[in-house]
């Protein structure tokens, strides 16, 4: 089975990201709920004011606009720690893992 960034991808990013900028105060991991859910509908990094995905970089009113209008709900962005998240959401420490270290040696 073949996943990408939309089925789950994107919290192996955030982690990934959160790995590399562990300690950084000015990086946070967030993540987008819709009404009164408490499960993320989107994993990523939130770096000053800065919001970082797959999709590259933006501000938090263009990304709640780009989900608003690509899946009809209104989300809001909450922090999240991706060792308190529910059993269900899909997480592998090893890919995330070799998601920072490719990123570590491609961008650094």
């Amino acid at each position: 089975m073949e996943y990408d960034w939309t089925d789950g991808g994107c919290l192996l990013l955030a982690d990934a990201l959160a790995t590399l900028f562990e300690g950084r105060r000015d990086f946070e991991p967030v993540a987008l709920v819709a009404g009164g859910r408490y499960v993320g509908e989107h994993y990523l990094i939130r770096y000053g004011r800065w919001h970082l995905d797959a999709d590259g970089a933006c501000l938090e009113l263009t990304l709640l606009r780009r989900y608003e209008t690509a899946t009809k709900w209104s989300p809001r962005v909450v922090p999240f720690k991706v060792a308190e998240l529910s059993p269900g959401v899909p997480r592998d420490q090893k890919v995330s893992e070799r998601i920072a270290s490719y990123l570590v040696a491609t961008l650094v």
